[in-house]
């Protein structure tokens, strides 16, 4: 489900783009010092952008530095770390579970439901432990993967499945209880459903044909493909335009540029590309 979330990296200036790999480095590294090697497969620009989003929130004592790594073992790449990224790393590795367990259920396909199995075989470890550390959190958020399971079996509304997801980003967001904590929650509440209508939109023609759920398939079969389009671009529209009003009421001047080229931008890049294909990238 991630993977929208994303810079328009032609819009960026060379040293924002620099700083936004060193993010994506200094996450990938906590993944790996903290769950091992393999968990760095739970990397995702998605959690990235959560990343520096708290990162500029927060301002925390930040390590800048060139070192090489296993996809680049000749030339140092910039990594960028601090406090937060353990905890961005833990909800990576978190998500990623939640993600293979899904597939593994969904059992659309052979090769789905086996790397849903070696997902969740390979961060299981991890699991166990971020759900020991983040008890509360990690209770709520399987809450709300229980909401869309079940509303998937009874063919629950968009806003209600959107919702859910939604709660589960503002949750994600939601790092420390303090004066920021609603804002911060709701700009990720409205990204989570901005990420899962996004799926939902991207997926339809594909879960007609194999009849798996998807909450557009009413909208889809009412309206008709062109007209479809728009009135999912509106919706989709909505929950960013409600994302970063959300977002400008934080005091953040860090990488404020990087972090709205992202937010009204670099989110539009991955729908222009599903809208202009029809189908999901191989």
């Amino acid at each position: 489900m991630f993977g929208y979330i994303i810079a328009n990296k032609p819009e960026l200036k060379i040293k924002e783009y620099e700083i936004y790999k060193s993010y994506y480095c200094g996450l990938c590294k906590t993944l790996g010092k903290n769950s091992g090697q393999i968990a760095r497969l739970s990397l995702s620009y998605d959690m990235t952008f959560v990343y520096i989003v708290l990162s500029a929130l927060y301002e925390p004592k930040e390590s800048r530095k060139p070192e090489k790594c296993v996809l680049h073992p000749v030339k140092k790449q910039c990594v960028m770390v601090n406090s937060i990224a353990d905890y961005v790393a833990d909800m990576s590795v978190f998500m990623t579970y939640l993600k293979g367990r899904d597939d593994w259920k969904d059992r659309e396909t052979m090769k789905k439901s086996i790397a849903g199995r070696l997902t969740m075989d390979i961060t299981e470890k991890s699991y166990k432990q971020i759900k020991e550390k983040y008890h509360n959190k990690v209770s709520f958020i399987l809450s709300r993967m229980k909401r869309l399971d079940e509303g998937e079996k009874h063919n629950s509304d968009i806003d209600y499945m959107a919702g859910a997801f939604g709660d589960i980003m503002g949750e994600v967001f939601c790092m420390n209880n303090d004066i920021w904590e609603m804002t911060v929650r709701k700009m990720g509440f409205y990204l989570g459903k901005f990420i899962y209508l996004m799926d939902a939109y991207e997926d339809i023609e594909k879960d007609i044909k194999t009849k798996n759920y998807n909450p557009f398939f009413d909208a889809y079969r009412r309206l008709g493909k062109e007209m479809f389009d728009e009135y999912a671009e509106k919706i989709l529209i909505m929950m960013m335009a409600d994302c970063t009003r959300e977002f400008e009421k934080l005091p953040i001047v860090e990488n404020v540029e990087l972090i709205r080229n992202i937010l009204y931008s670099g989110v539009w890049t991955k729908y222009r590309k599903i809208k202009g294909n029809g189908k999901k990238d191989e």
